[in-house]
């Protein structure tokens, strides 16, 4: 029980610690750079702007790519399962029951909506009970 204790606090604290974490290194250029020393300041917006627009211009750059080839928006916050690596058994279990939800919220939403609410997908494949795989085109 204590372990189990530890690990939850520090799973809290890494989570905190992971969406905190760009905030906190820009609040710390603004505050240790506030005003650079003399003759510096154009060096240091230069710095600043190094640090972080490669983040927005690469973020654009990805919603532009998806617009260009006429996709939804919402792919990109789909998780990519290359990244991820091989699951253990239990993982995958809890993946799958994720997936097969997620596949019938989809499903359900084209039917209640017709197809025209913006959660639903281009196509969508679904695993219906009994009835096998069936593939679904909006």
């Amino acid at each position: 029980s204590d372990d189990y204790f530890i690990r939850r606090v520090w799973t809290v604290f890494y989570v905190y610690m992971w969406y905190l974490s760009p905030f906190l290194i820009a609040l710390s250029l603004i505050y240790y750079y506030p005003s650079p020393p003399v003759g510096m300041h154009i060096v240091a917006l230069v710095i600043k702007i190094g640090l972080l627009l490669p983040t927005v211009i690469l973020g654009i750059m990805k919603v532009l790519d998806t617009l260009k080839k006429m996709r939804n928006l919402s792919i990109l916050f789909a998780p990519e399962h290359e990244l991820w690596g091989p699951r253990m058994t239990d993982d995958r279990r809890k993946a799958i029951k994720m997936e097969k939800k997620k596949r019938w919220t989809y499903w359900w939403n084209y039917k209640l909506f017709g197809g025209s609410n913006w959660l639903s997908l281009a196509s969508y494949k679904l695993e219906r009970p009994g009835t096998g795989t069936d593939e679904m085109k909006m």
